[in-house]
């Protein structure tokens, strides 16, 4: 309490627009007054010591600087009937939208993925691939390693699909590869693993067959390459990747129907009510 007091009268002394006869009140301007209380509900918990006087300092400071910016323009701008319209209508737009943003989350529905796979198949058109993408395993180990040909044999096997040595394959790569990056069950942007192959190698996936472990190497290293499937500019983007953006699209959709829907019903209701009347 006395760092707060000591914030208060650091404050009070600082910026003289106090009253003196009220030690409650640390700046008025005209007839806005900043009280204690004001700068108090305000103050974060965790705000002690030299923080709080700091925080007092600049509150007052601000709140000053508004107030004197405010009054100043009550006196000098010339449209205020304006600035009054522009806030009302401002006031009606936010309470509309309040009230449709509460109706569609109550009643608004999810995005199912039944949904998304039915609206992906009609609209392929909208996600085409812009940059190559792919799905593929990327294995870098020294160049003096001796047991490749077993490398190579459990990336095919992992990539078949056949796991009796993925456990045993992981270990390998977590204690002995200089890189390593697994993307067989996602789709990544295919320079994530062509960036990190020997300089001059193809970056473009459609220079390697599907499927086939490719075996690069500079002077320190192997590198162990497979792509597993991968897509090209104007190529239609697999669901998988693009899951995200169906998603959004539809989920717009829908929020689109529900508003028009709102709209409609309200007007009906109104019209039956005779809430709204329109010149025939």
């Amino acid at each position: 309490m006395k760092t707060f007091l000591t914030a208060i009268a650091l404050a009070t002394i600082t910026l003289t627009a106090c009253q003196p006869n009220d030690s409650n009140i640390l700046a008025q301007v005209g007839e806005e007054k900043l009280t204690v209380n004001d700068v108090l509900l305000r103050m974060p918990l965790t705000c002690t010591g030299a923080d709080s006087v700091l925080f007092v300092e600049r509150h007052v400071r601000q709140w000053v600087n508004e107030q004197l910016l405010y009054q100043q323009g009550l006196r000098s701008v010339p449209d205020l009937d304006q600035i009054e319209r522009e806030v009302a209508q401002y006031r009606r737009d936010l309470i509309a939208r309040t009230y449709q943003a509460e109706r569609m989350a109550i009643y608004g529905e999810e995005v199912t993925e039944a949904e998304c796979a039915a609206f992906y198949e009609k609209n392929k058109s909208q996600f085409r691939v812009h940059e190559a993408i792919l799905r593929g395993i990327l294995l870098k180990v020294p160049a003096n390693v001796t047991q490749v040909r077993q490398l190579k044999d459990w990336i095919s096997q992992i990539n078949s699909g056949d796991t009796e040595h993925a456990d045993e394959f992981e270990q390998y790569c977590q204690l002995r590869a200089a890189d390593y990056d697994n993307c067989l069950d996602q789709w990544v942007k295919a320079r994530r693993l062509t960036d990190r192959l020997p300089a001059k190698s193809a970056t473009d996936p459609r220079q390697y067959q599907r499927n086939q472990v490719y075996q690069l190497k500079d002077d320190e290293y192997i590198y162990l390459f497979l792509v597993n499937d991968y897509r090209v500019p104007g190529d239609v983007k697999p669901l998988e990747y693009c899951m995200a953006d169906v998603q959004e699209l539809l989920f717009m959709q829908k929020q689109e129907n529900f508003r028009e829907k709102l709209e409609q019903d309200l007007r009906d209701e109104a019209l039956r009510t005779g809430l709204l009347k329109l010149k025939q």
